[in-house]
């Protein structure tokens, strides 16, 4: 059986969609060293199947990503971190924040901050 794992355009554009602009940042979160994932988008050397399984969970699957990061000590949810399609969690300060910002631009100052 042929098992196919993410290509590195996917990596890369999968990366950045979730914030990820380092990719040595997201080599250190997977126990990797941190030219690793660096390497692969630059095409300096090829990942192995079991590795880009793992970082194809990573960026496909909120689950996988939510265990990985608590493995690092960072916890999704506080970040404001998308979850699930259409789905954000925020702290109860966040929530206030955006509730604040909201009814500003609503009120017509849309370009105060």
């Amino acid at each position: 059986m042929q098992i196919e794992t993410i290509n590195v355009d996917e990596i890369k554009s999968l990366r950045k969609e979730l914030g990820y602009n380092n990719a040595q940042e997201l080599s250190k979160l997977l126990g990797f060293g941190s030219a690793t994932i660096p390497r692969w988008e630059s095409g300096m050397s090829s990942m192995s199947k079991s590795h880009g399984l793992m970082v194809e969970a990573f960026l496909k699957v909120p689950s996988f990503r939510e265990f990985i990061l608590s493995k690092n000590g960072i916890d999704m949810f506080e970040n404001g971190e998308w979850v699930e399609e259409g789905t954000i969690h925020l702290s109860e300060d966040q929530m206030k924040g955006f509730m604040k910002d909201f009814a500003k631009y609503m009120h017509g100052d849309k370009n105060e901050k």
